[in-house]
């Protein structure tokens, strides 16, 4: 995976926390490197023009809310009419660098990464930086449709309302770090 060296760094913008968090991440990264921002949101193809312009302002107040109203590092905003993981491929054909949030919504693995997140980082032939959400609200404090508390219909034992089980005979333990640990892993 050899980086471009256009300085060009693409991020995902849902408007989420997470995706904000991702932004701001970003940003840092870029004015590190004397670069840019590219910020894609996807959305479905065939939108009506209402529709596009919604999403516009979804993405800008998005942007602005991350990094102010003059950001720092040169920002591009752009509307994809495709998949989120296309969106995102597509858009880094000439970038240096993806940047996603960890947001998930299906499933034990979704919650920790998201979906988008997953499929990007395995296909992606740039590298990729997953910006988690330990600084963002919590997506369970947020009652979801019907108020099911960010629980995943699909997996009833995921959410507030799961029996936590036994108590973790390892909790509070630190484990020694792995032989190797420090080192940089070349796949």
């Amino acid at each position: 995976m050899a980086a471009s060296g256009t300085g060009l760094i693409v991020v995902g913008v849902d408007g989420s926390p997470t995706s904000i968090a991702a932004l701001r991440w970003a940003a840092a990264e870029a004015s590190r490197r004397a670069g840019r921002l590219l910020a894609v949101r996807a959305v479905g193809g065939g939108e009506p023009t209402a529709q596009l312009a919604a999403e516009h302002a979804v993405l800008s107040a998005s942007v602005r809310a991350a990094l102010g109203a003059e950001p720092a590092v040169p920002v591009v905003e752009r509307i994809v009419a495709a998949p989120p993981q296309q969106a995102l491929l597509s858009a880094a054909r000439d970038a240096d660098l993806i940047v996603v949030g960890s947001r998930g919504h299906s499933g034990l693995l979704g919650r920790i990464l998201g979906s988008t997140a997953i499929s990007v980082a395995r296909t992606a032939s740039v590298p990729v930086v997953v910006v988690p959400a330990a600084d963002t609200p919590d997506e369970r404090d947020d009652p979801g449709p019907a108020g099911q508390d960010g629980a995943d219909s699909a997996d009833p034992g995921i959410g507030p309302a799961a029996d936590p089980g036994p108590p973790d005979p390892f909790a509070g333990r630190t484990a020694p770090p792995p032989a190797g640990a420090g080192r940089t892993l070349t796949v």
